[in-house]
């Protein structure tokens, strides 16, 4: 227990120490711009920048944020800094949350310690939330959403308990889309429970309310794309509808793009960005899910290079780990059709699969849409990873491992904080300037 609780702790100040590290300017896109707007109080015309067709939640918050730091008497460069340590606030609390599934779905100690010293230095948590970005909070959203299922998957309906964490998952899943586009993808969790209803509720009053009460649910997600609609522009629109920057960036045509491959050794050689690798989709996403791979924090160095390749190794030893017991528990599993047997089926596991599919799709259906290396990005996955890390969890739970082995693989992860500490520092300290490629963005002004 006290190592669990001291891996957390350390989880914790890992994220402190790099957010301390990198300035607020640092971030893939400039959100910076948006959330000026709505601190402004400003109105919001899509044309306007590049992320100003988001959906208005996250905006609306870290703009009130703002505008409280500032009239608090900040400078303008320490309200940044409160607005950046937002995500790092929601990636201490998706730490806990992870910790506390684990916890509730009956994970072996040993097993949570394995998994907790993965999440804790996972590098495309850590990349996300000490950054300026919407798509911590879609992160944050979606890990409460399967904690909570966690929680009401085991009550009964007819207690108080189920009722209220019945709704808070519907509200949940609502506001989600309007956080971000692909957080409409969450939608398939209150219609997968609205199916679940029909089939136990015999009571046609219940079954008509939790249909209404989906409806309502779907209303509410899509209220920030129809708006755009109803103004004039295409449904679920993009900035690459109307500013003209991506379109020359590779691959440019679908037919270019190689979907059934990992260019591993492509990687080992050339780890970050490179014309080996940006064909290939799968690669893309692992990439960045394992390293600085689109160049933001990290100078190319034999420090980061050696990083890079210690990283790629571990995740692929990881992807082998997870296909494997994978396939093991696919083969012992028997599968069942009847309507009682699909009543049974909702359950944690059905939900993070279905959970992991959609939001593999997310990148695919926008790189199908958009067919440029900007399209294919892990981070349109992260919101994913924890509960991906659960199911894992859940299929081990009841196989006998080697401690030795567990122990090994547990030190392997915790001597990648070592690597990530050491590059991130040599970015962020002698690496973010343009003679590195590395773009950031103008901190606007408050006034």
């Amino acid at each position: 227990m006290k190592f669990e609780k001291t891996l957390i702790l350390f989880g914790i100040l890992l994220r402190i120490y790099l957010f301390t590290l990198n300035p607020p300017n640092n971030t893939y896109d400039n959100h910076l711009e948006v959330i000026n707007k709505y601190s402004l109080g400003a109105t919001i015309k899509l044309e306007e920048c590049w992320e100003c067709y988001q959906p208005p939640l996250f905006y609306n918050l870290t703009g009130s944020i703002l505008s409280i730091s500032y009239n608090l008497g900040f400078s303008d460069y320490i309200c940044w800094k409160i607005v950046q340590g937002f995500n790092v606030l929601l990636s201490i609390l998706v730490l806990l949350l992870f910790y506390k599934m684990l916890k509730n779905e009956s994970i072996k100690q040993i097993y949570r310690i394995l998994f907790i010293s993965l999440w804790i230095v996972f590098p495309r948590d850590i990349m996300a939330s000490i950054m300026i970005t919407n798509d911590y909070a879609l992160v944050f959203i979606t890990s409460l959403i399967v904690y909570l299922l966690s929680l009401f998957l085991k009550e009964n309906s007819e207690t108080k308990k189920w009722w209220i964490l019945y709704l808070l998952i519907f509200a949940l899943s609502s506001i989600a889309g309007l956080v971000k586009q692909s957080g409409l993808v969450l939608l398939f969790i209150p219609g997968l429970l609205t199916l679940k209803n029909l089939i136990t509720f015999k009571n046609k009053s219940y079954k008509l309310g939790f249909l209404g009460l989906l409806l309502f649910s779907i209303c509410i997600s899509l209220s920030s794309e129809y708006a755009n609609y109803k103004n004039g522009y295409k449904f679920l629109v993009s900035a690459q509808d109307f500013l003209k920057v991506p379109l020359d960036q590779h691959p440019g045509d679908i037919n270019k793009i190689e979907f059934y491959n990992l260019k591993f050794i492509d990687l080992m050689k050339a780890p970050f960005f490179s014309d080996e690798t940006i064909y290939s989709f799968n690669t893309e996403l692992f990439a960045s899910s394992w390293f600085d791979y689109d160049q933001k924090y990290a100078t190319p160095s034999n420090l980061s290079r050696l990083s890079a390749r210690y990283s790629y190794s571990l995740g692929l030893l990881w992807l082998i780990f997870f296909l494997t017991i994978i396939l093991i528990k696919f083969k012992n599993t028997k599968l069942s059709f009847s309507i009682n047997s699909i009543s049974n089926n909702f359950n944690i596991e059905t939900f993070i699969i279905c959970l992991l599919i959609v939001f593999y799709i997310v990148p695919l259906l926008q790189t199908f849409r958009y067919p440029f290396y900007s399209s294919m990005k892990a981070q349109f996955m992260l919101p994913a990873f924890p509960a991906i890390l659960l199911l894992i969890a859940k299929m081990i739970n009841t196989l006998k491992i080697n401690q030795k082995v567990l122990y090994l693989i547990i030190s392997l992860n915790l001597l990648l904080i070592i690597f990530m500490c050491l590059y991130l520092y040599e970015g962020t300290t002698y690496g973010l300037n343009k003679e590195h490629g590395v773009i950031l963005f103008e901190l606007p002004n408050l006034k």
